[in-house]
């Protein structure tokens, strides 16, 4: 797939759509938006090579990646959308994203069909859309990145080229992710799981520089964010004016690591081994030999450096 045609388009009702998706599945989809055309005034039959969806999103070729994506399209028949109506926000619409799908073992491609209900959300699009290309969703891992990725890309145009925000009650963002009230139930757990790895892999993999994460509190409670960004392109001069209102480069690190951080600090010395044994082990070729030499050094530059690995790992003691 050429680097033209490598755009995806989402109408901003789909961008604030309540759906779930595991990464595989989203993966799947958006290779398959990036095969739409703007011009399109009807869904094809795509197909889907699972070759170029690996070398897309820098994923092995083998078995258990073809057997991962046949997987995720196959669950993919089964999830659903549901969107808000902007003129009744009493009315809200559900449907699947496909409505057929065709594998044939051994041929390594897909054949799929879009829900026909999705035409108003996905093609002929004019106005109130959002777009981005998939080279800067490429290296996500996080199953929530995309979600909080495009949600800034709606709102980028605001900024005319320089700082933009976001800014959401924590309850609709919960929605909107279709993350249940039983998972991350505690605000802690959603921050430091959900918000804080999410706006991490932004900032090093995208187009976007994450600026801060503001936090706001109805009496005791966190109830609201506001997430400021500019695009990493930005005039140097616009750039430079953003930043002289936003805190030093490595103050902007502590929100994302400072937790991260102060939970490491609180295991036991038995318990900080294991970690630090599980995130090598979990590591490969030049990310693992940066891991071991850092791991003499400072405590705080480990875990700014491998903070999402290291988080992983605590949550599995």
């Amino acid at each position: 797939m050429s680097k033209e045609l490598q755009i995806i388009r989402k109408s901003n009702q789909l961008v604030e759509a309540r759906y779930r998706l595991s990464l595989n599945e989203q993966r799947l989809v958006h290779t398959l938006l990036a095969t739409i055309s703007p011009q399109d005034e009807d869904f094809k039959d795509y197909i889907i090579k699972i070759d170029d969806l690996a070398k897309m999103f820098d994923l092995e070729k083998s078995n258990s990646t073809y057997e991962r994506i046949q997987e995720a399209s196959l669950d993919l028949l089964n999830r659903t959308i549901s969107l808000p109506d902007y003129e009744n926000p009493k009315r809200r619409r559900f449907m699947h994203w496909f409505s057929y799908l065709e594998y044939t073992e051994g041929k390594g491609e897909v054949l799929i069909r879009f829900e026909k209900a999705l035409k108003p959300y996905l093609l002929q699009l004019k106005e109130h859309f959002t777009q981005y290309q998939i080279p800067n969703i490429a290296k996500f891992k996080g199953q929530y990145t995309v979600r909080f990725y495009e949600l800034l890309k709606r709102r980028q145009a605001q900024g005319n080229g320089n700082q933009f925000w976001i800014r959401y009650q924590i309850a609709d963002l919960r929605l909107i992710l279709d993350i249940p009230d039983n998972e991350y139930s505690l605000y802690a757990d959603f921050r430091r799981k959900v918000i804080e790895p999410s706006l991490k892999e932004i900032q090093e993999h995208s187009d976007l520089d994450i600026l801060d994460c503001q936090y706001f509190k109805e009496g005791k409670k966190v109830n609201e964010l506001q997430i400021n960004a500019i695009p990493k392109n930005a005039e140097k001069a616009n750039k430079s004016k953003a930043k002289a209102k936003q805190p030093k480069r490595e103050e902007q690190l502590d929100w994302m690591t400072a937790d991260i951080l102060d939970r490491f600090i609180g295991l036991s010395s038995a318990n900080q081994q294991t970690v630090i044994e599980k995130v090598e082990s979990s590591l490969k070729g030049a990310k693992q030999a940066r891991f071991k030499a850092a791991i003499g050094g400072s405590m705080k530059q480990l875990i700014t450096e491998f903070s999402l690995d290291i988080n992983e790992a605590m949550m599995t003691l």
